[in-house]
């Protein structure tokens, strides 16, 4: 399926193995799709970089294919706190950022942030707090569309129940918000995860034990543009 779907401006696949026996132990591989080979190689990160733990204690912007990375200057840190990082390039600025979006353990409005750093810069930039109503329960970002990062988080309104939606964070203009998710009752009960199709914002998981549906947003930030592109069973996905 993935030859299949190769092109030109796309024809390689990075692959992520965790150990989860080793819980440190992360390696990544590229799959060479050019020629006949479609050899696979392993990824040497730069040495004594830490690459398995960049969260934890330090960020580092790492190209392994001409093997130049940045380290990210440390953002302020305390006790109990949770975080999720993103990393994305905007095509009309040109510019390549880090957000992150931290809590702190009971947190107020004004203790969670919003921060963002630009590569070739110095420091983290504040944007505030996130929406209230954005938890801590959030994924690292899965997809970088019309210069968006977007994550699946869930997301509690008054004394209703979480319900999982779409958060983008818009890197020029550097504003977070919702987007609105498939309409799939049973995709959204079930959790789904995101991804890129085209250009176009997927979203894709289980609506039942039976069923795997792929949706795509094919116009982006439409509500009703959602559109379900691919279902198939997932026992016998040939």
């Amino acid at each position: 399926m993935f030859r299949n779907r190769l092109s030109d401006s796309d024809p390689c696949l990075i692959l992520v193995d965790y150990n989860f026996l080793l819980s440190w132990a992360l390696q990544l591989y590229f799959v060479d799709s050019e020629g006949c080979s479609r050899r696979v190689r392993k990824i040497e990160p730069p040495q004594h970089s830490g690459i398995d733990k960049l969260v934890s204690h330090c960020l580092l912007i790492y190209n392994p294919f001409v093997g130049d990375a940045v380290r990210v200057p440390p953002a302020n840190r305390f006790p109990y706190q949770s975080e999720v990082f993103g990393f994305g390039f905007h095509p009309r600025t040109g510019e390549f950022k880090v957000v992150r979006i931290v809590w702190y353990e009971n947190d107020t409005d004004d203790e969670s942030m919003v921060q963002v750093f630009t590569v070739g810069t110095t420091e983290w930039r504040n944007k505030g707090a996130p929406p209230p109503q954005l938890t801590d329960e959030i994924g690292s970002p899965e997809a970088l569309v019309e210069g968006s990062l977007h994550w699946v988080t869930v997301v509690r309104v008054g004394g209703v129940s979480p319900i999982l939606d779409i958060i983008s964070f818009e890197l020029a203009d550097e504003v977070l918000e919702e987007i609105p998710h498939p309409p799939c009752q049973q995709l959204v009960s079930y959790g789904y995860s995101l991804s890129v199709l085209n250009g176009c914002l997927t979203a894709a998981g289980l609506v039942d034990t039976l069923h795997f549906d792929i949706w795509v947003m094919k116009q982006y930030r439409v509500k009703e543009s959602w559109v379900k592109q691919f279902s198939f069973d997932p026992r016998f996905p040939g």
